[in-house]
């Protein structure tokens, strides 16, 4: 993102102010030629932010003995080998398998002191590519556990968001797409047609995070699968602070990512799936590698056939049918998710990393 004068990164994204934050400017002129497909375009700014990068570390520690924690290929692989830089002890953080135009320069994180893995498809991925593995620890994303101890009813919940208090209802929460890519909601709608048997009234389906553009295409879609219009409520992006009166809401809320998108299936770890967990809300999912690593079927979730609407309704109506086994993936799920959280994350991660500085053998 740009940022401007006075920005404030710990505000925005709703951190505490205990690191300092310092603006470098990269490479913007070639801004106007962003588009969503283009190549180019990350390419260049990733060069211009590693060579800002370089320039502010050769100023600020000219004796390259500083740590740099990065999630930028480009900026890991210049900091951390060749005879012409400034070698320094890299850690890379990788939340998944770069752009195809960068995935052939891989091998150049081998110089890296540790490499961060969010998922285990990520770290295989890495290994095939020619890396080594006591180099690499998986660590998911996290949760802000306070954040989602709320305290608040489901009822209360809905007040506060101004959802029906007399019917069920069905929830994703989050954006609808990722890179113009549908994450299941397709899916979703069409396994809202067949949830009538067992239910007295159809629940409500409720998708909360956006873009909205294709409202009308997935209100078309519900009506050729027989899901009334007011059965399903799509909503916009709402303020962070608010996302978890959303889910508390639910009465189900759901994952139903595809598997024939290898990002989704193998290198995303949804931090939806810990939110879930940590707010309290029983869990229906698709039964992809990436979220098989976070929930466990019948445990802490139910875990579907993905892009089948047959075995989605299957699952949530479980759920909304049986209040004691709901109750039991609510308990389950907040107790595994407690090691889970940022803290204990950001604490295996600096383990591992000073394991691999002093040489000493990771305990994990």
């Amino acid at each position: 993102m740009h940022v401007t004068e006075g920005f404030d990164v710990h505000r925005y994204f709703g951190v505490r102010a205990n690191f300092e934050h310092i603006p470098l400017r990269a490479v913007r002129w070639i801004d106007p030629a962003w588009t969503q497909t283009s190549q180019l375009w990350p390419v260049v700014k990733a060069l211009g932010f590693a060579a800002a990068v370089r320039s502010f570390l050769k100023e600020q520690d000219p004796g390259c003995g500083s740590i740099v924690w990065t999630q930028d290929l480009l900026l890991a692989i210049s900091l951390s080998g060749g005879r012409r830089s400034c070698a320094r002890r890299v850690v890379y953080e990788c939340h998944g398998v770069p752009m195809r135009a960068l995935r052939r320069l891989l091998p150049g994180l081998r110089a890296c002191l540790a490499i961060i893995a969010t998922t285990g498809g990520i770290r295989d991925y890495l290994i095939a590519s020619g890396l080594e593995k006591h180099k690499i620890l998986v660590v998911p994303n996290a949760v802000d556990l306070a954040r989602f101890q709320i305290g608040l009813s489901r009822s209360e919940c809905r007040r506060r968001v101004g959802l029906p208090l007399d019917r069920m209802i069905i929830g994703y929460i989050g954006k609808f797409r990722t890179y113009e890519i549908e994450k299941g909601i397709p899916e979703l709608i069409a396994a809202m047609g067949l949830l009538g048997k067992g239910l007295e009234r159809p629940p409500l389906l409720l998708c909360v995070g956006g873009p909205l553009d294709r409202v009308e295409q997935y209100l078309a879609l519900g009506s050729a699968s027989g899901v009334d219009v007011d059965s399903m409520m799509f909503v916009d992006f709402r303020p962070r602070d608010e996302i978890v009166l959303w889910m508390r809401a639910c009465d189900v809320c759901t994952i139903p990512f595809p598997e024939t998108v290898e990002h989704f299936a193998r290198f995303a770890s949804p931090m939806k799936a810990f939110e879930y967990m940590a707010a309290g809300v029983p869990i229906v999912a698709t039964d992809i590698p990436s979220l098989a690593e976070i929930l466990a079927d019948g445990q802490t979730a139910v875990l579907v056939e993905p892009s089948n609407p047959d075995a989605m309704a299957a699952g949530l109506r479980r759920i909304l049918l049986d209040s004691e086994f709901a109750e039991g993936l609510v308990t389950r799920a907040f107790e595994g998710v407690r090691v889970n959280s940022w803290e204990a994350r950001a604490q295996r991660m600096l383990d591992f990393v000073r394991s691999k500085s002093t040489g000493e053998v990771d305990p994990h």
